[in-house]
């Protein structure tokens, strides 16, 4: 039998990393993660823009779905099927162009105030000139609700939508 012997001064493998590969890993791990963190806020604010748009679609299905659905009244006049949504609005069959705003909560309520709004609609009512004939609306609606329209245009809107209704009494 051959005994070996070790010696003290026989060098034993070192395992492990070295001080500058784990100050590199840690850089490239610090540069990552700032670069993600970065990106958050511009994701928040996609995810907020896609969440009022489809709020505000909600919403303009909601004005259509009542100009849709009339309720007649006398003498060729008819009323809103839900004033709740944009108020009490009625017109003639015949009548001229009515033109009215407000402002909307996001589930929908009409709201008298600014302060207690998510968004701020716009409506320009064209009544059919016979009952047979159609007649057209166009809905616009923005988001902040302190946003203005200028006649052609919303002034401190952040997002904008808008619709053409054809409707029959």
């Amino acid at each position: 039998m051959v005994m070996r012997r070790y010696s003290a001064v026989e060098p034993v493998p070192i395992r492990g990393f070295t001080l500058v590969e784990v100050t590199l890993a840690l850089g490239i791990l610090a540069f990552c993660l700032v670069a993600i963190l970065g990106l958050m806020p511009v994701g928040l604010d996609s995810f907020r823009n896609a969440s009022r748009q489809a709020e505000a679609a909600t919403l303009l299905r909601q004005i259509g779905v009542s100009l849709l659905t009339p309720v007649p009244e006398e003498n060729g006049v008819y009323r809103l099927a839900d004033p709740g949504t944009i108020g009490d609005l009625s017109w003639a069959v015949g009548g001229s162009v009515i033109s009215v705003s407000g402002y909307m909560t996001s589930g929908g309520v009409a709201s008298d105030n600014v302060s207690s709004a998510d968004f701020v609609w716009s409506l320009q009512l064209m009544p059919p000139e016979e009952k047979w004939k159609r007649g057209q609306a166009l809905v616009r609606i923005a988001w902040p609700a302190t946003a203005t329209w200028t006649g052609t245009e919303w002034a401190n809107a952040q997002g904008s939508m808008r619709t053409l209704i054809f409707f029959r009494p």
